[in-house]
């Protein structure tokens, strides 16, 4: 061997040892990951990332808290979620994690050789030792019991070479050897040799002691001091010969010192947690005490006797909630100890702390009162320091009243009362106004007679009181400013009525103006109204033309009014006073008189200046010669006016004064003051009034005049030069228009500059090229079919524009390809659906199986049968949709794959399947036969055939089918709009079954999904309108909470709950919180309209109709009711209740939602539907009355919502289909159908034929003559009886490629006309664009013209490209439909020519087209083809990416039903184990046989002998036919166990003579155990009780 040879060996046995090192370590790293996430009840990251993340030392940290609760609280863990961590890395504190770890191992008793140092782990330089510390850990803990046993997964455990190259990099790095963890026992062991060959032997008897169960041995052999094993207590002896027998059995080698020790722990905390559980359901304080200081739990010096009551308290409501056979865990127990020591402890200080405060308020010390509350014991949320004199006043009278001292609450209820008192003035002495308002509304404070109008006066009245006295106020205090204020508040309302009735007076005319006026605070006389009413009247015009129309009188305008009024009276009065002085002197002649009046009231009377003396003899004079014209005068009365132009009267003799016109006859006999004026300016310089006035009027006049004579001038000049006006107008007009022009010019080009400015700034403009020409493309395109729209719904379709376009309407490659895709989608998308269906009946009827046996009604090895079966068939399809078929049952084979002789009577059942499909009459007569067919099987052929409406043909043609039932079951079965709510029609049961699968529910869970999954989310939300349920979890929690009996009632009925507030308030939140979601729910239903699926909305629009025409009479509102019940009730609300069940959210992350979660959702469903269907809450629930208005404002929306569902188009539009849509299929229909359901649909028609088929000459009756009776045998090509598994076969599904009877026409389902329109469009396909060369050319004259030889070749060349195309996206399984392969085969282009012209004239003749408009209406139909062909490819391409979403979201269904069917394996597993351990004296057991590598399981049976009369004695035989009761004794029965498992031979014998015998399979009288059947027949003759048969063989065969 060369040298460079041995080199390359060595070089590969290093790399070789260095990789098996690597792996080696990575093994004890995931061994550890694995044992840290039993203890810490965590998922930790995988091994190859969990180096790095142990740096922060938290998983260490809260291993130490598992270790030792005392050392390490969780509360010291820093960055116990590793937020930080995760953000900005290491920090320092982490080290704190590793220290506290550190600490904890040291207290368990780990030795100091074990431990690493902190920078091993933070620095990461040696984390082999950390990880070989957790190992040694593991062990101590073991052998105290107090932690699982680590597991060894060396040459288990699985890595990828890059993770062990990784590794391996990494130990070179660090340079660190591997620690010796083989030899982790030993080094933790300190026996010498000897000692270690002693204890060897030691536990090597312990075997022997296990096998005979030898008690005393046992107990001597663990209290050996050899043995050195500790904590043994001879009391749990009983349990150590248990624990320790059950390992012995599973373990092939002896005990270890370890292994025994850790066992023992184990067992005395298990028996120590027990017995706690005992004492506490006992509540027996003492025994609770003497458990809890036993050494296994190690609470020693946490127990305390004064605080057994709380332990008690803490543990009872956990215990109790436990079931039976459930154990007590430690850290239960620690949590309770630790948190009813410290409630002990806060109570003895909180007693403290009470007691010095009852000290301070009977001292009266104010320096003392702030420091007592501010006592951490109290827990006082708020003391304010300036709010000591409140505090010792108010809870110091509150002492001295009730004559006790002040308990806890008393306390806790005072100050935050007093608190909420002291906020109002602190805020006000600090000028916060905002806040001083705030605290002033809050209900706390209770404050009466707060009136939140009155805010701003209370607030300041507030500031004025505390501005003069300086501090705090009490709470009486401010009760007496609020009670003043709202005082003066009420004065200011009075006032404000009585304003409010002085306008409504004055609008009355004046009725009622003087009591108005009186509540405003204003008294005037019954002779003032009219004067005051004429004042109100000014003052209310001026107003309105000063402020705008109908203006109201304020109070100042009403003040105003009033006081005129006052001074005009006084001024009367006066001037009344005045006149009867100077008439009294004119009478007696007394010039002194006269002159002393006028000198005092000259300003009153209106004179210039005073009289003089030497003029009263003149004035006298004057005013006599008045007097004579007056003496014939009836009365006193005259008038006055006053400076602003109203008038008074005055009786000068009386001294009376009149607003209004006197009832007085004549003249007066006195002198007014006009009079009087009259005579004094007369002496004084002959001043005249009347010549005043005369001369004021002639000023007047002849301002007027040239006034006048300046404007007729004006006019005349502008007459005169209106030519010159004209042009000087036009010219500015032109200018200002030129202005115009110019600053718009103006503006453009500064736009147009911006522009480019803009387009400079972009750079290299050629990267948005791309972008630019597709959203062209685009526009165009859209423009393009609008154009096309337009010209279909016009009927005016031009032929050069269809001949331009006929290339469209050409079947592509690529449309063969996507037809197939589409096909194999639908296939795969109804497989998944049909094994989705299988799966979930399996595990349903596992369900019910796993439930019997339970019960001890079934057997497992059934169970077994079927878990196997139905695992089988999981695995089957769960590797490849490709790869179904290598199952043995469930596959799905073609026709190809059958016999030959079932060939035919499957294409039989293709074309009768294809009638079934088309025509939805048949479907909808046959819901409704009678008897009527089981409703499961009659769902599950709809779905079938239809293929679930897999793509838009066949969920068109299931809508036509619900449609047509829909219409047949209105008419027929009901009879009022009730019954379509208390009996569900099923056509609408089949209709939401459907639209929630698939796509439908895809598009629930996009728009509902993410709504409950908010409401899951949020758990501050807590939704509980049941008020007795309210107040049952408010008395838990206060009981909870306090630890003390709340003193109130549990059981209580509506009305006691609702009398307490707290449970009012929750309440109200409750209701709030739904309102608040519900109306969230309501919104986002009524705004996704177009997200629910068409299917649901096309059959209420058809369900409304239908109602609509049978009820005439009832209304609409009741209509839409129905359609509620539909849209809602039906589809909607079962998601929101029950959202797991529907797909709504992600079971992996929700597996289980909670109860609280589950009312939530119950209460808004039940809102919403009360909302649909507008019922409200009455007198059984009055605490929800207030939700009425609410539900009334929902309704009105969900109504018109509605409304719109009944709103959508016709399916035919919707799909795009018409009645030549079958004839221009490219792909046949295919469905998937289990041979079994084939057989059961074809006998189900024989059944009902008449009724289903009434017409003699459908050709349905034809296909099911031709059929004869359905047969499986004859379908798999075998003879009757000759297949012994036909039921599993029967499973089998076939593919029925669908066709009409005559499959070389598939359009003969239409009328001959029809058939003949279709193929003349499809020969003007050919002929169009080879002979079109004119605009002005019609159809007819193109199709007359003569055929030239170029127009000839372009015919065959077109046909030709078409044959090639046709050639090239064929296919196996796609067949593509072709017009020329019928008799006319292919024709010349004249031959062709003249066959349309004379399909056209018989087309003309049917009424289908006329020479009139040159048959336009074919061309019309040629161009919506153009168009559809566009939106078909369109809709099948979204139809492939809706198949696949809807395909992804089965899968994971279907791996959902796989995961629990293995849950349920098991769990049977579990209970064939507990079978086969059930006692010594079962008669069959099993033994295993080693084979190689393989194990087999052999049988040892027992025959059992029983006459017929003891089975007579046990109640298990009846009676035996013909047989009399005294030669009983002569039979005997044998009962031997077969192969099979469940399975029985049993014989009869008479007088030792065999006479029959029979096979008794267990499952038989299992279920007619379960279907209630208590006796059988055996042999045709002897009567059995089937339960006590049972109870036999279960004693003597199973030990049972």
């Amino acid at each position: 061997m060369s040298g460079n040879q041995m080199a390359f060996e060595q070089g590969d046995i290093d790399a070789r040892r260095h990789e098996s090192t690597a792996y080696e370590y990575l093994c004890h790293l995931e061994e550890a990951r694995t044992w840290i996430s039993e203890c810490i009840g965590e998922e930790l990251p995988g091994a190859t990332q969990l180096e790095e993340n142990f740096r922060n030392g938290v998983y260490f940290a809260k291993l130490g808290h598992f270790c030792a609760p005392d050392v390490v609280p969780l509360n010291k863990i820093f960055d116990s979620d590793q937020e930080r961590w995760r953000k900005s890395g290491l920090h320092f504190k982490h080290t704190e994690n590793i220290n506290y770890f550190l600490s904890a191992v040291k207290d368990v008793g780990l030795p100091e050789i074990f431990l690493p140092e902190t920078t091993d782990i933070y620095d990461r330089k040696n984390m082999p030792r950390a990880i070989f510390c957790v190992h040694a850990l593991s062990l101590i803990m073991f052998k105290l019991g107090s932690a699982p046993k680590i597991q060894d997964l060396y040459g288990r455990a699985i890595f990828t070479e890059a993770e062990i190259s990784h590794m391996q990099e990494e130990l070179n790095r660090t340079g660190v050897e591997l620690p010796e963890f083989r030899k982790l026992g030993g080094m933790l062991c300190v026996d010498n040799g000897e000692d270690r060959r002693d204890i060897d032997a030691l536990y090597q008897a312990l075997s022997q002691i296990l096998e005979r169960k030898d008690m005393d041995g046992l107990l001597n052999l663990l209290s050996s001091p050899t043995a050195r094993l500790r904590d043994v207590m001879p009391e749990n002896i009983r349990q150590y010969m248990l624990v320790l027998h059950n390992e012995y059995k599973s373990q092939t080698r002896p005990f270890t010192q370890a292994e025994v020790q850790g066992l023992v722990s184990r067992t005395n905390l298990l028996v120590t947690l027990e017995e706690v559980k005992a004492e506490v359901l006992a509540e027996d304080l003492e025994g609770l005490l003497v458990a809890l200081r036993k050494r296994p739990l190690g609470f020693g010096g946490l127990v305390k006797d004064e605080n057994a009551e709380l332990y008690l308290t803490n543990l009872l409501d956990h215990v109790e909630d436990m079931n039976e056979e459930e154990v007590l865990k430690k850290a239960t127990i620690h949590h309770a100890v630790i948190s009813a020591n410290q409630l002990g402890k806060e109570k003895n200080s909180l007693e403290h702390a009470i007691s010095a405060v009852n000290d301070v308020l009977k001292s009266r010390d104010s320096s003392m009162i702030i420091p007592a509350l501010k006592h951490p014991a109290l827990r006082l949320p708020v003391v304010h320091q300036h709010a000591t004199d409140l505090y010792l006043t108010e809870m110091a009278m509150i002492q001295e009243e009730s004559g006790i001292d002040l308990n806890f609450d008393g306390i806790m209820n005072t100050v935050a009362f007093l608190n909420n008192v002291a906020e109002v003035s602190i805020h006000g002495l600090t000028g916060n106004l905002r806040e001083l308002k705030k605290s002033l509304a809050n209900p706390e404070l209770h404050l009466q007679d707060l009136e939140p109008e009155a805010m701003d006066s209370y607030a300041e009245s507030i500031l004025k009181e505390l501005s003069a006295s300086g501090k705090i106020l009490q709470h009486a205090e401010l009760q007496e400013v609020i009670d003043t204020v709202n005082g003066r508040f009420s004065e200011d309302i009075g006032r404000i009525a009585g304003i409010e009735k002085v306008n409504q007076a004055v609008r009355d005319g004046g009725y009622g103006l003087s009591e108005a006026m009186e509540k405003v605070g204003f008294s005037i006389s019954k002779r003032e109204e009219y004067r005051c009413l004429q004042e109100l009247i000014a003052l209310q015009s001026n107003k309105s033309q000063v402020e705008g129309r109908n203006m109201e009188l304020w109070l100042e305008d009403i003040e105003e009014a009033y006081i005129t009024v006052q001074a005009l009276k006084g001024e009367a009065e006066s001037i009344a006073g005045a006149l009867r002085g100077i008439n009294s002197a004119v009478e007696y002649g007394d010039v002194n008189g006269i002159l002393s009046y006028l000198y005092n009231n000259w300003e009153l009377f209106g004179l210039r200046s005073r009289p003089e003396r030497h003029q009263g003899e003149d004035i006298l004079k004057a005013c006599k010669w008045r007097m004579v014209s007056k003496k014939e005068g009836q009365h006193s009365w005259v008038p006055h006016y006053f400076q602003d132009g109203s008038k008074v009267y005055l009786e000068v003799e009386g001294g009376r004064i009149s607003w209004t016109s006197p009832h007085v006859v004549g003249i007066t006999r006195a002198l007014s003051v006009t009079d009087i004026l009259d005579a004094v300016e007369e002496v004084e310089g002959g001043y005249s009034r009347q010549l005043e006035n005369l001369i004021i009027t002639l000023q007047a006049k002849i301002r007027g005049y040239l006034v006048r004579q300046k404007f007729f001038d004006m006019l005349d000049w502008y007459d005169r030069h209106t030519r010159e006006i004209t042009l000087i107008q036009a010219l500015w007009r032109g200018r200002t228009t030129r202005r115009k022009v110019m600053r718009r010019l103006e503006e453009d080009i500064q736009r147009r500059k911006s522009a480019l400015q803009y387009i400079s700034n972009l750079g290299d403009i050629k990267k948005y090229e791309k972008q630019a020409i597709v959203i062209q493309r685009a526009w165009r395109a859209c423009k393009l079919r609008s154009q096309w729209q337009h010209l279909v719904d016009s009927g005016l379709a031009d032929l050069r524009t269809v001949v331009e376009h006929l290339h469209l309407l050409d079947i592509r490659v690529s449309d063969a390809e996507e037809e197939l895709q589409l096909a194999r989608d639908r296939g795969e998308l109804t497989k998944l659906m049909r094994t989705n269906e299988s799966l979930e009946k399996e595990v349903e009827e596992m369900d019910k199986k796993i439930g019997l046996l339970v019960q001890n009604r079934i057997s497992v090895q059934d169970v077994i049968s079927d878990k196997k079966k139905g695992l089988t068939l999981g695995r089957g399809r769960s590797d490849s949709t490709d790869k179904v078929g290598e199952n043995k049952f469930g596959t799905h084979r073609g026709l190809k794959a059958l016999k030959k002789e079932s060939h035919d009577r499957l294409k039989a059942y293709q074309h009768l399947f294809y009638l079934l499909q088309t025509d939805p009459n048949y479907i909808a007569r046959l819901m409704f036969v009678f008897p009527p067919p089981d409703t499961r099987f009659l769902e599950t052929l709809i779905f079938t055939l239809y293929n679930y409406g897999g793509n838009q043909r066949e969920e068109f043609l299931l809508i036509k089918l619900f449609r047509t039932a829909l219409i047949r079951e209105v008419e027929t079965k009901v009879t009022s709009l009730d019954d379509i709510v208390k009996n569900t029609p099923l056509v609408l049961k089949f209709v939401v079954s459907y639209n929630r699968n698939g796509r439908g529910g895809y598009m629930l869970q996009q728009f509902l999904g993410p709504l409950i999954k908010q409401v899951l989310d949020d758990r501050s939300l807590k939704i509980n309108v049941a008020a007795v349920e309210v107040y049952k979890m408010w008395l838990n929690q206060t009981e909870s909470e306090t630890g003390e009996p709340a003193g109130l009632p549990y059981n209580v009925d509506l009305e006691t709950a609702l009398s307490y507030e707290e449970v009012q308030k929750r309440l109200d939140k409750s209701i709030k919180n739904l309102k608040r979601v519900s109306k969230l729910f309501l919104a986002t239903i009524t705004s996704n309209l177009h997200k629910l699926p068409y299917g649901i909305l096309y059959i209420s629009k058809v369900l409304y109709s239908c109602l609509s025409r049978k009820f005439p009479q009832a209304k609409e509102n009741a209509i839409l009711k129905i359609i509620g019940n539909l849209v809602y009730y039906k589809f909607i609300n079962p998601v929101i209740i029950s959202p797991d069940r529907f797909d709504m959210i992600d079971k992996r992350q929700d597996p289980n939602l909670s109860n609280e979660q589950r009312r939530n959702l119950a209460h808004i469903a039940k809102t919403l539907q009360y909302a649909a269907s507008k019922n409200g809450f009455g007198s059984e629930s009055p605490h929800l009355e207030c939700m009425n208005p609410f539900i009334i404002e929902c309704h009105e929306k969900f109504k018109e919502f509605f409304a719109r569902c009944c709103q959508v188009e016709e399916p035919e539009s919707q799909f795009n289909m018409d009645q030549y849509t079958e004839a221009a299929l490219i792909a046949k229909p295919n469905i998937y159908i289990s041979l079994s359901e084939l057989c059961d649909t074809h006998q189900l028609l024989l059944d009902h034929e008449d009724t289903v088929i009434p017409d003699r000459g459908d050709p349905i009756h034809t296909l099911l003559s031709a059929l004869g009776p359905p047969s499986l045998s004859s379908l798999l090509g075998a003879a009757d009886g000759e297949c012994s598994s036909l039921s599993a076969l029967g499973r089998t599904d076939v593919c029925l490629v669908l066709s009409p009877l005559n499959e070389v026409n598939r359009g003969q389902d239409m009328s001959d006309t029809d058939r003949l329109w279709v193929k003349t469009k499809h020969l003007l396909l050919a002929i169009l664009p080879a002979v079109h060369n004119s605009d002005k050319q019609t159809l007819i004259g193109l199709l007359k013209s003569r055929t030239t030889p170029s127009q000839e070749e372009e015919y065959n060349h077109i046909l030709n490209e078409r044959e090639e195309k046709d050639r090239a996206s064929r296919h196996k399984d796609l067949e593509i439909f072709d017009i020329f392969s019928d008799e006319e085969g292919r024709l010349p282009l004249e031959d062709a020519k003249r066959l349309v012209l004379k399909n056209l004239r018989i087309l003309e003749v049917q009424g289908y087209a006329s020479s009139k408009d040159g048959c336009q209406s074919i061309i019309t139909d040629i161009a919506k083809d153009i168009l559809n062909q566009r939106e078909h490819r369109v809709n099948r391409r979204r139809e492939l990416g809706r198949l696949r979403k809807t395909k992804a979201g089965l899968m994971k269904k279907k791996q959902y039903m796989q995961e629990q069917l293995e849950q349920y394996r098991h769990y049977i597993n579990q209970c064939l184990a507990n079978m086969n351990k059930a006692g010594s004296n079962k008669r069959v057991h099993f033994s295993t046989l080693q084979n190689g590598d393989k194990e087999r399981k052999m049988r040892n049976k027992a025959a059992v002998k029983y006459s017929a009369t003891k089975l007579y004695e046990k109640g298990v035989l009846y009676t035996i036919e013909g047989l009399p009761s005294n030669q009983l004794k002569n039979v005997q029965f044998v009962f031997v166990p077969l192969e099979a498992d469940g399975v029985f031979q049993i014989s009869a014998r008479f007088m030792g003579v065999d006479m029959e015998s029979v096979t008794l399979d267990i499952q038989d009288l299992l279920k007619l155990q379960y279907e209630g059947a208590s006796v059988t027949d055996m042999f045709g003759k002897v009567k059995i009780n089937v339960n006590l048969l049972l109870h036999f063989l279960n004693s003597k065969f199973y030990g049972k």
